[in-house]
């Protein structure tokens, strides 16, 4: 109904449209049938009336070809992703700022990357910790200033950033040296299902470094860890 009514909602338009991309029950006995072509109509009617994440969808799905129902056009992508960065849409800026990596264009891609990042985009965060801690992309190694976005990713739970904070931590890279932090780091990122962050855990473990000293506890992690990445491999 709200896209039916005098002013009509950008939301409600982009919401029906991924109603009917993913073909989802939308009430009891109700379920609207899977179709993209019906999709691709509604993110138009959201993009008209200046819905960033309809922009988004339809720019990427240009690009990529990946979203069925949009046909693919490079210069219409481009043109879609742009306007939704302009709407300060943080994955299209971020993914704009990848895009200028993959062409040379670093000065593009540092100006938009720095966009994502104060668009709170955790894996923009991320991106820029790493290229401060390892000085990549023209950017001057600071490591502190990659401790400090990889601690902002991390307050998101990005898994990547939260093991490389706890290394920050581990080794005082950046940061005053703190295994009590580290381990912490490593426990949520082992949390998320990161197989690195639960062998660094059973290494503290095992050496009582950050916590008690426990080879229980090192064996049930190593355990852990192994199962997870024979999970990841699809061995039974």
């Amino acid at each position: 109904r709200a896209t039916e009514g005098l002013a009509p909602h950008p939301d409600a338009w982009f919401n029906l449209g991924l109603l009917h991309y993913e073909g989802r029950m939308v009430s009891k006995g109700l379920k609207l049938p899977r179709d993209p072509a019906a999709s691709r109509e509604c993110m138009e009617q959201a993009a008209a009336l200046g819905d960033s994440s309809a922009l988004y969808w339809l720019g990427f799905g240009a690009l990529t070809s990946e979203v069925d129902g949009v046909e693919e056009d490079a210069d219409t992508g481009l043109a879609r992703l742009t306007a939704a960065a302009d709407l300060h849409h943080p994955e299209a800026t971020y993914y704009l700022a990848m895009l200028r990596r993959e062409t040379g264009d670093l000065e593009g891609m540092r100006s938009f990357l720095e966009r994502a990042v104060e668009l709170r985009h955790a894996e923009a965060e991320f991106c820029l910790a790493d290229c401060c801690f390892h000085g990549n992309d023209g950017y001057q190694v600071d490591a502190p200033k990659a401790a400090r976005l990889y601690t902002r990713a991390a307050r998101q739970r990005h898994v990547s950033a939260l093991c490389c904070l706890g290394a920050c931590y581990y080794h005082g890279l950046g940061v005053s040296r703190d295994l009590h932090r580290a381990f912490r780091a490593y426990q949520i990122a082992a949390e998320e299902g990161s197989v690195p962050a639960m062998r660094n855990l059973a290494g503290m473990h095992s050496a009582g470094e950050g916590c008690d000293k426990s080879e229980s506890a090192a064996k049930y992690m190593l355990k852990v860890a192994n199962e997870a990445e024979q999970a990841e491999a699809g061995v039974p």
